[in-house]
């Protein structure tokens, strides 16, 4: 079918409010690089994406005493920056909005699962249309997570984009920068764009 098979070069977003939101590479991973290699039957590719991987930098004192974090490229590309945003409309305890975005990630994580089964990453034989089927619904549950996020969303902030039915009209995040995010603070404080003259939230 080809849905998927976009070129990451093809269609870039110009606006820096594109670039600051969390779940923006997400998205790419998810239609670029997991849709594409679903479409194309790369299995073994598919299945990386599940393997946990240290985060640690090459070199770091934690990676050479061999205690360093490990996550999948799931977990750190898709869903964490999902739940991070998600918390982004924390009030006391939870709120109505929160819980339905919470709804929406772990509809999405069913999805990945069943993705990585019809992979065959339970030793069976791969299954193209069912992992095809599962690709579907992760991106019904990313959109729908999209259409949420975006019912109240303040002017100083971008709407998210969901995923588009037609592929050619599929726009691609620009490389964000190395100091975009920060490491630790409240979730409100991560999402910001940097440059040489600040940040602006």
């Amino acid at each position: 079918m080809a849905r998927r098979n976009q070129n990451r070069e093809a269609q870039h977003a110009g606006d820096f409010h594109a670039v600051s939101h969390p779940t923006c590479a997400g998205r790419d991973f998810l239609v670029l690089d997991l849709g594409a290699q679903i479409d194309n039957e790369q299995w073994a590719e598919v299945l990386k994406n599940y393997e946990l991987t240290s985060v640690s930098q090459e070199g770091s004192a934690k990676a050479e005493l061999g205690i360093a974090e490990k996550s999948t490229r799931i977990e750190r590309d898709l869903v964490l920056p999902m739940r991070v945003w998600v918390t982004s409309f924390a009030e006391k305890g939870t709120s109505p909005k929160q819980r339905k975005l919470d709804k929406q990630v772990d509809a999405l994580k069913d999805a990945l699962e069943r993705i990585r089964v019809a992979a065959g990453g339970e030793g069976g034989k791969p299954n193209a249309e069912a992992a095809s089927e599962a690709w579907d619904k992760a991106k019904v549950a990313f959109n729908q997570y999209v259409k949420i996020a975006n019912k109240g969303m303040t002017l100083q902030v971008r709407n998210l984009e969901p995923i588009p039915d037609d592929p050619s009209t599929y726009v691609v995040a620009p490389a964000r920068p190395s100091n975009t995010y920060s490491q630790a603070g409240q979730a409100t404080q991560r999402f910001q764009y940097c440059d040489a003259k600040g940040c602006v939230k």
